[in-house]
């Protein structure tokens, strides 16, 4: 990602595409905390390792929804929290996607159980806000 990148001064730099960077350096590439801007209007805030996103960040798509929590060679990986709208998510990531165990969030429900491969999977309980249990997974 880092060598597609002007870098403008100590602490900034800017891509042909139009992405800008603010943030710390070391030998050329992204390294501890920063701000990256993508022109599509999607957005990282946190900590960069060897260029890529490591440990803990905040990251806007440009569709509107967000993660906060533990990155991993640019993607989330570990504990985070995804928000959209009335849609929300606590619980594990890895490589990029829901799995292990975790809560969602609706308008008028809720899951709280196992995922695998961004998937409910596994023990778990969809429960409708009134209360009534909508259906248990056990896969």
């Amino acid at each position: 990602m880092p060598s597609k990148f002007l870098i403008l001064s100590p602490t900034n730099s800017l891509s042909k595409d139009g992405d800008r960077y603010e943030g710390n350096f070391q030998q050329g590439k992204f390294n501890g905390i920063g701000t990256i801007f993508y022109s599509n209007k999607s957005w990282y805030k946190g900590n960069f390792i060897n260029g890529k996103k490591h440990g803990q960040g905040t990251e806007t798509s440009s569709s509107g929804l967000t993660y906060t929590g533990q990155f991993e060679n640019d993607k989330p990986n570990g504990k985070g929290v995804q928000i959209k709208g009335e849609y929300s998510y606590d619980g594990d990531f890895n490589d990029g996607v829901k799995e292990g165990h975790g809560k969602e969030f609706y308008k008028e429900s809720s899951y709280t159980g196992n995922f695998w491969k961004g998937q409910k999977h596994g023990k778990g309980h969809w429960i409708h806000s009134n209360g009534k249990l909508i259906y248990k997974v056990l896969n």
